[in-house]
């Protein structure tokens, strides 16, 4: 891969609609850059939708390699990478200090000492 260029794995039959260049991360599983894009499945919109091409979101490696582990008691490449938690405010990685509150998740960066509150209901 080169500065700039990114290209991304696509499993049989999937396509590439758009490559969001500005979200990207590192793989949990490989410390790769990864890049968000928007995927479909063929070429064609679906009749039952009105005609709208059917998309997803997925986090995938930028170099085009695929994303390798466990499913399912075996080896596969896995449909989407998982980034490495990133502080939203100085930008640390898997820097977090998390304690569960019977309620949710008071998490505080290492780094800046964001804090914040995850509620995870009743």
């Amino acid at each position: 891969m080169t500065a700039g260029t990114v290209s991304v794995w696509l499993r049989p039959g999937e396509s590439l609609v758009a490559l969001h260049q500005d979200r990207v991360a590192v793989c949990k599983n490989h410390g790769v850059p990864i890049v968000q894009g928007t995927f479909t499945w063929g070429i064609h919109s679906h009749p039952m939708y009105g005609g709208a091409l059917e998309t997803f979101p997925c986090w995938r490696h930028a170099d085009g390699s695929a994303c390798v582990g466990m499913q399912g008691g075996k080896m596969t490449e896995l449909s989407s990478s998982w980034p490495v938690p990133a502080c939203t405010t100085c930008g640390a990685l898997d820097q977090f200090d998390r304690r569960d509150t019977g309620y949710g998740w008071d998490v505080t960066c290492r780094a800046c000492g964001d804090n914040n509150y995850y509620d995870t209901g009743d």
